[in-house]
């Protein structure tokens, strides 16, 4: 029997043993995905190399552990809003068409979801360049795989800290990433291959190369996807007008283009409004309402925003609708709007409930009580029959004869 077949036998399988052997898996400090992810910190080389050399069962799976460092990867970057900020950069520049704005944004969107894909696409060269160049050592091809798994995988997670501070200093996250992903490896290569410059030297010339090569492959695979797919929007287009912008969200292009004198108000079969509200950008929407955008346009259909707001049931944008002052009482509901209709009474009652407490809450304000009337005899009531009888004198010389 082998040593993993010992190691793994000898006790019954009950649930306190596969709730202790999970945390052991993922929590300890002795083996496991705790275990890797430390020693890779502090001690990559010799970690990777105990790995080759037969200790298995000690550290996490070289591809899962590159599989969770993308997944971190891809977190951080949702959370950040790293994505968001780089389409972001694509729709602020006016000399794009929207055709071209279309093509790169999917681009964007199909690389962001690949991420898997693209660092397989860097760490095969990776590894093979390695080997190239470390061709005397004893590692073959499937050792310079599992460093580069490693490494990768381990550079991928750099993403919590990089990602965040490239945005706080308003930098790329390249100009942090690189060199720190640079230094990474060279460590990892002293402590993995041994040397010092010339093996620094190498590994980093891999790395630059490897990534190089498929910067080159990703190229080549975009152009491809233009040529094959995408040309025709890629070439066409008359350039911006609020409508495209509209269509893409683009709130920089428009700004720009009502400055230069744009009609908020235009129509081609429907106005920049309707394609807004439809397409949930809630900024744009902003924006044309606070140009002064007719809420209650009809389009070729005679549909107003509003609407297109409650099919989607953008409740956000039916609230700026509402306060925008949309006539709600003349909507024609079809059978498909029927979800999007509880969503708009919802939303006004939420206001009608809103505006009630807003009453109930606002300070009453004390009455005056009226002067009382003098009493016959008094002094104050003497003044005041004073006062009366010298403005009377006063009104009679006024009066003309």
């Amino acid at each position: 029997m082998t040593d993993e077949a010992q190691e793994g036998s000898g006790e019954r399988l009950t649930l306190r043993l596969i709730v202790r052997e999970l945390f052991e898996r993922f929590f300890s400090l002795e083996r496991g995905w705790l275990c890797t992810f430390k020693e890779l910190f502090t001690e990559p080389g010799p970690m990777i190399r105990r790995y080759i050399d037969g200790e298995r069962l000690v550290y996490a799976n070289p591809f899962a552990y590159l599989l969770v460092g993308i997944a971190i990867n891809a977190l951080v970057q949702k959370t950040v809003g790293f994505q968001t900020s780089t389409i972001e950069q694509v729709l602020s520049n006016p000399e794009l068409t929207p055709g071209q704005v279309l093509v790169i944004q999917d681009l964007q969107r199909l690389l962001f979801k690949n991420l898997l894909y693209l660092s397989l696409v860097i760490l095969i060269p990776f590894a093979i360049l390695l080997r190239l160049f470390f061709r005397r050592s004893e590692f073959n091809l499937a050792e310079m795989v599992m460093f580069a798994l490693y490494t990768v995988g381990h550079t991928a997670m750099f993403a919590v800290v990089v990602l965040p501070l490239g945005m706080l200093l308003s930098l790329h996250p390249a100009i942090i990433g690189m060199p720190l992903t640079l230094a990474y490896f060279s460590f990892a290569a002293l402590g993995f291959f041994g040397g010092r410059v010339l093996t620094v030297l190498k590994t980093c010339a891999a790395y630059l190369l490897g990534l190089g090569s498929s910067g080159v492959a990703i190229l080549l695979a975009t152009f491809l996807y233009i040529i094959l797919f995408q040309l025709s929007y890629f070439k066409g287009g008359d350039g911006w007008n609020l409508i495209t912008a509209a269509d893409q969200g683009a709130t920089t292009v428009a700004q720009s283009l009502i400055e230069k004198g744009s009609d908020v108000n235009m129509t081609l079969r429907r106005t920049p409004l309707h394609v807004a509200v439809d397409r949930g950008h809630l900024e744009f929407v902003d924006l044309l309402l606070s140009k002064g955008a007719d809420v209650d346009a009809r389009d070729h259909r005679g549909q107003v925003p509003m609407l297109f707001a409650i099919r989607r049931q953008h409740t956000a944008i039916i609230q700026r609708l509402m306060e925008a002052g949309a006539d709600v009482f003349r909507l024609n509901f079809s059978h498909g709007d029927q979800a999007g209709k509880a969503v708009l009474i919802q939303r006004l009652r939420d206001l009608s409930r809103r505006r009630q407490q807003a009453v109930r809450t606002k300070p009453i304000q004390p009455r005056q009580a009226p002067h009382p009337t003098p009493q016959p005899g008094t002094s104050q009531h003497r003044r005041s029959s004073r006062t009366r009888s010298r403005q009377t004198r006063v009104d009679h010389q006024r009066t003309p004869v």
